[in-house]
Order: structure tokens, then sequence, then C-alpha cells
């Protein structure tokens, strides 16, 4: 954004932003578009939300084409099963304070690109880059005085109104601003004033990476008690336990076109279980947005409290649109049963072809599922009707009569499905020949 204000000569808007008189927070994924800007909350799960570990299956039935169980995920600090900690990429997100928590992961996308992702490599090679999906919706919190609020309200008017873009990353992707919603200092405001609030425990969340020097001008990579209280300015918070990472922050400088120094902070999603006193003036810090550590105003040192671990879900878990994975366990089992009625009635297609009787070779079939899950609708007919010799096999009665089963079907992504869920079931009977 001081970038784009720079290029438009509003250079006094952009000191804003580069002299931390307004804070951005880090811009989170969303697993649909809000209803409601104001209500909403989302933030990286928190380090203590484990999930049960998955239970091994017995049986003919193989994992992929069994129904998917639902994600319980519990504090880990009420229970002494063994768990398994919280994906790396993986969010709790509620569409207002009185809704459940829902667990989800952004969609991404998976590119491979041929060159040279090191400058010092002499030759090119195949590498892959990881990418955020299109159409992901993202919600960020800019804080700051109500003067340069409006001033930098005004200076990016363009983008606020949708005729302008963002770029952002290392390619210049485009971002657009689809909502905004001016909000008051009522982040998780409860009432400070009320003398029970220090006799309670509370969890500390970080909602982003920390950012603390020890004496020694080193980066902390954890916290104790003590340093704890350093960082809070006061001696009456009492630090119980606690679950924590650290991460390397890397960074770029768009002024001086170079690289920042790197810098160790402790991750987001840490969690610290805390009371005393000090929980008052604490949670006065949440509410004025007074938060931790250096760089705040880039979003540094963000958290939050709760009496009660945010992102317990009790047995729900979310796909890509927010929803419980019922309905998709349903449409999968029955693409599975359907699928493998297919496969009874042409498992010829398994056997090694011989020299007379070619038949598509599974890298074919893998071929054929790829362009389908790429929206490709010439995918099918181009096999039906094939021009180039390295096509001749899907000429074979078999496989033919799977394609022309996949055409019937009119909508691209269910034909993508039965077409994964086939060659699912054949290279599985492919593996067991190879065994035998």
């Amino acid at each position: 954004m001081a970038s784009l204000l720079r290029e438009a000569g509003k250079h006094a808007v952009a000191s804003f932003l580069t002299a931390g008189h307004i804070s951005v927070s880090d811009a989170l994924p969303l697993p649909v578009a809000p209803a409601d800007l104001k209500a909403v909350e989302v933030l990286p799960a928190p380090l203590s939300l484990q999930s049960e570990k998955p239970k091994g299956s017995a049986g003919p039935v193989p994992w992929w084409a069994q129904p998917k169980a639902a994600v319980k995920r519990i504090d880990a600090w009420t229970t002494t099963e063994k768990l398994k900690r919280p994906e790396h990429d993986l969010f709790v997100y509620r569409k207002h304070p009185d809704a459940d928590w829902i667990a989800f992961r952004p969609a991404l996308r998976v590119r491979l690109r041929n060159g040279r992702p090191d400058p010092r490599q002499p030759e090119p090679s195949l590498f892959a880059v990881e990418e955020i999906a299109e159409d992901t919706y993202f919600v960020a919190d800019l804080r700051g005085p109500l003067d340069a609020m409006k001033q930098l309200a005004e200076g990016l008017k363009p983008v606020l109104e949708g005729r302008r873009w963002l770029r952002v990353g290392r390619s210049g992707a485009p971002v657009e601003v689809v909502d905004i919603a001016w909000m008051m200092d009522t982040t998780q405001a409860r009432s400070t004033s009320d003398p029970a609030i220090s006799e309670k425990t509370f969890r500390l969340t970080l909602t982003s990476d920390l950012l603390v020097r020890d004496e020694f001008l080193r980066w902390r990579t954890a916290l104790d008690e003590r340093a704890l209280q350093e960082l809070l300015g006061t001696n009456n918070i009492h630090l119980k336990r606690s679950t924590q990472d650290w991460v390397m922050v890397h960074g770029f400088n768009r002024a001086s076109r170079l690289w920042r120094m790197p810098a160790a902070a402790i991750r987001r999603g840490s969690v610290f279980e805390v009371s005393g006193e000090g929980i008052q003036a604490l949670a006065s810090r949440v509410v004025q947005g007074q938060w931790l550590g250096e760089r705040t105003h880039e979003g540094f040192g963000r958290f939050r409290l709760d009496e009660v671990l945010p992102g317990v879900t009790n047995g729900m878990v979310a796909n890509a649109n927010g929803k419980a994975d019922s309905t998709e366990d349903v449409a999968d089992e029955a693409i599975a049963a359907e699928t493998h009625k297919w496969f009874e009635d042409h498992k010829e297609l398994a056997r090694p072809g011989s020299g007379t009787e070619r038949k598509p070779s599974l890298s074919q079939w893998f071929d054929l599922v790829t362009e389908l899950e790429r929206g490709n609708a010439n995918a099918i007919p181009n096999r039906l009707n094939p021009t180039k010799a390295g096509a001749q096999s899907w000429k074979h009665p078999k496989a033919r009569a799977i394609l022309e089963k996949l055409q019937t079907i009119r909508n691209l992504e269910m034909q993508a499905r039965h077409a994964r869920f086939f060659v699912r079931w054949l290279r599985a009977e492919m593996r067991k020949r190879e065994e035998a």
C-alpha cells in the first residue's frame, strides 16, 4: 500500500504506514466470503489445539475409498492422550462470536516451472511453486488515529472502491478489495473494570509472530515467566504452562530494494496460560491495540485472550466452502462404488498389453485425469478420436468403453472425480499383480 501511495505522489500518507502511525495486521484467509465483516473472527490454529491421530483400518477397502472421519480438535492441555499437532497452514474461523469454530486449510495450488530457482545453478531444472488459489478471501485489520485513517482511506480511494488492484507477492498477483468496514476499538471487548477478571485463568494466544529481544539484544525463541513479565512490564502476570515454537522471519524492503536481515520470532499460534492481577491491564492492551515486541506496525506481536481455547471444534471439520464434509463423503462413496463396478467389468485393463493388443498405460490414464481436472472439455473427445500414433491405444474396446461412460457425465468436475477414482482402482490392481 505504501508503494502504491508513493507512486501516486502521496508520500505524506505513505509515511503513516512506514513510520508506524498506522499498523497493518497479517491478512488471514477465510473459507467463505463473510456476511458481516465486523463480526468475523479468524486466527492461526493455536499450537495446543491438537487432533486425534487417525486410527488404522482393516479390510479390503483401501483408505481413499473409505468415508472420511470427522476431525475432532481438542485442547491438548485437557487430556493425557497423545495427539497430533496442527498443520502449519491450519486456521480456525467463526462468522460471529456466538457461532461454532470451524477449522479449515486454505486451498493451495502447485505449479511446475522449468528454470533456475537458485541463481547460482548453471542448468535449468524442473521445480514446483506453491501458490495461493485464485478467489481466496482474506481479512486484514488496519488500526491508527482517526485523522490518519481518514487520510489513508482518501489516498486509497481507487483501491477501496474496486477501481484499482493492489499488487502483492513475487509476481505481483492482483488483489481486489471487495469490502471494508469501519470499526471502533471493541476487539475482544470485555469489562476491564470487573475485579473477577484477575482471579481467572486465560489463554494468551499469539495471532502473529512475536519479535522480542533479551538483555543481550538476541532474539528470543521462547518465553518463560520472567521474560513474559519483562515483555509486559509487570510482575503481576504468572505463567502456568505454555505450548510454543519459533520460526525465522524473512522480508524484503521495497524502498531500498534489499533483503531484510532475518530475525527469529516466537511463532504465531503459541499459547500461554496466564493468570494474576496483570490480566486486567493485558485485556486493556488488546482492546487498545497495544501489541507486544518489535515492529508491531507491521503486524507482529498481536495476541488475544480467551478463557476457553479458540478452535475446539467438537468433531466438526470444514472443507474449502466452510461446510461440514459429510455431504462430500457421501458423494465420494457413491463415486467409489460406481467406478469400482466399472473396473470389475473392465478388469482386463490392469493386465499387461501384448504386442498386438495395445492398452493405455497408467501414465496415460493419469494424463486424462489431469486434463479433466484442469477443465479441458476436449480431453475425452480427443481420445475417442485419436489422431496421434501415441494415442492409438485408446482404441482398445475396454478403454473406449470407460471413456464413453465418462462422456455421459455432463459435469466436467464430476468427470474428473470419476476418472480419478477409476484410475485408483486400476493402479491398486496393477500393484497387486506386480507383487504377486
